[in-house]
């Protein structure tokens, strides 16, 4: 049993056994995603991602020698006592997470009906670049036109999220083929996520969790274990690296042009430091921006006593965000992610700089405590829902309808935005996969026969929905007569 001191006072010795029982949660759902057969690796993706948030700042406020010193952190009021109660909250919240996650086969414990069809080529093997060239036709084209018409312009982000998804299809297609060398250059590709989208935004939020997807979702299916979690490691030690260097050269990279930009990043990549634990100046970057434990804790002391409860106002809001605003033009809403900080925390807030309520904090402010408990229980449970949607049909090597099912989880994987921002996001990219089912991919699944077996391979056992092992089979083709994509 837990000792109740860990929650009320806030040492270092404290914060770092909260730390492990975080670390223990993460290794309890991967091990459980790892033993399941009906996983996909989208709660990974989500836990490594709040992990992000959290966990960082945590860690620098383990070592008794650090104390913040920089204008900023002493200007917001930063401190061990915030940081340890946020953390506390959100390791709360994380555990119910897991529990949803672990429980949601209870609820949920039918896969769909497995129909009788041979899956078309394209479907099955030819659909990852077909995405990945949407994806750039998205990025490039679609998204900065859709941004402009409103109500629409979600649409165009969930479409550059096909990029995710190619990626990780890619990795799938090769692994289960044995093509070991083309595997590691699509794992490799990865990294050029955070690249562009500080390049094209001068951002590296956006590709990092991007990439996270990604390893997350492999991580899941990769053997030996024993070398993706080294691999893990390895990359989490270059990512805070990277993240440490990117703090101190961000502004000097954003001034610059986009097409100075690439020039600047091989030019700062020559000066790179090393991650030190023992760095004041790593330690206060990761303080300043991998640790939304400060705003969960400053949202405690202010909420409730200052600031009343929004009992339930954000998730009305959440609940109706699906809602064309072209619809519902009085729609209410309650302003950005960094609106609820402030109104909520007490902080100003820089309005250069963007900062993300994240669902621990939107969660404690409509009801306490209890609403981070009750909120991440059902968003579990809702995710591995997803997660088995998309492991089920991954198991049959339909490509596409992994994409129907993954596209809008992948969306709503935003452990750092406001829940309004999830929920349009998810369902404008249901949308989006909805219409290309309809005038697009559907009609490769038009082609089936009564009599046709379920597709069945070296690797499963007949009978079986699911396979002895993580490779899948090759599908069978339908007649030449079918017009190709």
């Amino acid at each position: 049993m837990i000792p109740i001191h860990l929650f009320s006072e806030p040492t270092v010795g404290n914060v770092r056994a909260l730390c492990w029982i975080w670390v223990a949660l993460f290794a309890i759902l991967l091990i459980h995603q790892w033993l399941s057969k009906r996983a996909f690796g989208l709660p990974l993706a989500y836990a490594f991602g709040l992990s992000l948030i959290h966990l960082p700042g945590a860690f620098a406020y383990c070592f008794a020698y650090y104390t913040p010193r920089s204008d900023y952190l002493l200007q917001s009021g930063g401190n061990l006592q915030i940081t340890h109660a946020g953390f506390w909250m959100a390791t709360m919240g994380f555990f119910f997470f897991v529990l949803g996650s672990m429980i949601c086969p209870l609820f949920f414990n039918k896969d769909p009906a497995l129909k009788n069809r041979s899956l078309h080529p394209q479907i099955a093997d030819k659909l990852p670049g077909t995405l990945f060239l949407l994806s750039i036709a998205f990025f490039l084209v679609i998204a900065p036109i859709t941004r402009r018409i409103p109500s629409v312009g979600a649409l165009g982000s969930g479409g550059i999220n096909f990029s995710i998804v190619a990626v990780f299809l890619f990795c799938h297609q090769a692994y289960r083929r044995g093509d070991m060398l083309r595997f590691k250059r699509w794992m490799l590709s990865s990294f050029a996520f955070p690249v562009v989208t500080v390049i094209a935004m001068g951002f590296m939020s956006y590709g990092v969790s991007a990439a996270i997807a990604v390893w997350m979702l492999v991580l899941r299916f990769y053997k030996p274990r024993w070398l993706s979690l080294s691999v893990l490691g390895a990359v989490i030690f270059v990512g805070l690296s990277a993240f440490a260097n990117w703090m101190f050269f961000r502004d000097y990279i954003r001034r610059s042009t986009v097409g100075d930009r690439f020039g600047k990043i091989v030019e700062v990549s020559k000066n790179l430091e090393v991650f030190n634990p023992y760095n004041q100046n790593h330690l206060e970057a990761i303080d300043s921006r991998l640790n939304q434990n400060d705003f969960v804790g400053k949202a405690m002391i202010h909420t409730g006593f200052r600031k009343p409860f929004a009992k339930g106002e954000t998730f009305v809001i959440a609940l109706t965000a699906w809602i064309p605003r072209i619809l519902w033009p009085t729609k209410k809403v309650l302003g950005g992610s960094g609106n609820l900080v402030t109104n909520y925390t007490g902080q100003v807030l820089n309005e250069d700089t963007s900062f993300g309520v994240g669902q621990v904090l939107e969660f404690y402010i409509n009801f306490g405590a209890i609403s981070v408990a009750i909120g991440f229980l059902i968003f579990g449970i809702g995710l591995t829902f997803l997660d088995q949607r998309a492991a089920f049909y991954l198991n049959q090597g339909d490509y596409w309808n992994v994409t129907r099912w993954m596209t809008p989880a992948l969306a709503m994987i935003q452990p750092n935005g406001a829940l309004g921002e999830l929920v349009s996001a998810g369902a404008a990219a249901a949308v989006l996969v909805y219409l290309l089912h309809q005038y697009m991919f559907g009609k490769y699944y038009q082609h089936s026969y009564a009599n046709a077996s379920p597709v069945v391979g070296p690797n499963h056992q007949r009978g079986s929905r699911y396979p002895r092992n993580e490779r899948v089979p090759p599908n069978r083709q339908l007649p030449d007569s079918t017009r190709p994509l």
